[in-house]
């Protein structure tokens, strides 16, 4: 595992503090944790045609 924190709102790496996205539906943790931007970060932006 490489330790990166890929954003699930926007799809890009989060360099500075995160917030953790529970996972519902894998209740025995089997799952590893998702990750999204702080609100109003202006790293969290969506992706765009040109980004792909």
């Amino acid at each position: 595992m490489s330790g990166v924190r890929i954003c699930v709102r926007c799809d890009r790496p989060i360099a500075g503090q995160a917030v953790t996205v529970p996972q519902l539906f894998a209740t025995s943790g089997a799952r590893p944790d998702d990750y999204q931007h702080r609100d109003g970060d202006a790293e969290c932006r969506p992706r765009t045609l040109s980004d792909r």
